[in-house]
């Protein structure tokens, strides 16, 4: 551990729609402070209206780390993000500036304050090769059959059917001498690396709904169909990652003539609607501190937390 290790560092989490950006660019402006996304759909260029970006003047106000850092072709995972979340936060630290970690992807910040550690993202070839050599060898029934005897934990959640989840494994055990769960009790004996202050934004459901509605009817005035028209001529592929975003989906699906704009807008405001609920169960089962029912209820949160 080093001196920053000892910094305080803002987490501001919560519900889509339930307005975590305006508060992180009100503490930013407050306290000095650079927003570090912690939003999957943000980290990729051009997905802008459909993810809710923050806008480019929000984005010269106030800098933004881990935003439009990816190509829509490309992965980006829980590791990658956590690897780069702590660079940018150091980074921020270094010039004696706050940084305020700011999205809705609760395995991101999950991750992020329970201090996961993970393996090195990259399995090298040969270990790759290797795996392919025992599938041919023994098939996915009898790598199955073996993963019964190393991991009965893992096996039981597993079938024939889960040929990918089955070549990771052994990639994972070739690479590390590690079995799933035993990666998984590694994993989770890391530590935070900064002294986080996270808070949860989580409004009253009539209250949500309401913002969840005006926010999805803004985007499409703002020239959703058209950014992701112009989107879908770019990557000619709509099952790229990005493509399956709340915004998009529905969007792509009126593009192709499959259903009516009413029942874009009406899918989009549902799905959204139940992403919120799926998040809701995730914050009750994950702490991310503090839950704020308002803006103001937050900001007065924030100013408690940030002089503890």
């Amino acid at each position: 551990m080093d001196a920053l290790s000892d910094c305080r560092v803002p987490v501001i989490a919560g519900l889509t729609a339930s307005g975590k950006s305006a508060l992180a660019m009100d503490m930013a402006d407050r306290f000095g402070g650079e927003i570090i996304n912690a939003d999957a759909m943000q980290v990729y260029r051009g997905f802008d209206i459909g993810t809710a970006k923050p806008t480019q003047k929000e984005q010269s106000d106030v800098p933004h780390h881990l935003i439009d850092i990816r190509d829509a072709r490309e992965t980006y995972s829980v590791a990658h993000y956590v690897k780069d979340a702590v660079a940018a936060i150091r980074a921020v630290l270094e010039k004696d500036r706050i940084p305020i970690v700011c999205g809705g992807t609760g395995q991101y910040t999950t991750a992020l304050l329970n201090g996961t550690r993970f393996w090195p993202l990259q399995i090298p070839a040969s270990i790759e090769q290797e795996v392919d050599h025992m599938i041919a060898e023994y098939g996915f029934t009898g790598l199955l059959e073996h993963i019964k005897s190393l991991d009965p934990a893992t096996a039981a959640k597993l079938s024939i059917r889960d040929e990918k989840r089955i070549r990771r494994f052994f990639q994972v055990f070739n690479a590390t001498g590690m079995t799933r769960t035993e990666m998984n009790d590694w994993s989770n004996q890391g530590k935070p690396q900064f002294q986080y202050r996270p808070l949860c934004l989580v409004p009253e459901q009539h209250v949500l709904t309401a913002q969840i509605e005006a926010r999805t009817r803004a985007m499409y005035s703002a020239g959703l169909v058209a950014e992701t028209k112009g989107l879908l001529e770019q990557f000619g592929d709509p099952a790229l990652i990005p493509f399956s975003g709340i915004g998009y989906r529905h969007t792509v699906s009126y593009l192709q003539g499959q259903i009516s704009d009413r029942d874009m807008l009406d899918l989009t405001i549902r799905d959204t609607r139940r992403l919120a609920k799926r998040q809701r169960t995730w914050y009750r089962h994950h702490d991310h501190g503090p839950m704020a029912g308002s803006l103001n209820e937050a900001k007065s949160a924030y100013l408690s937390l940030m002089e503890t």
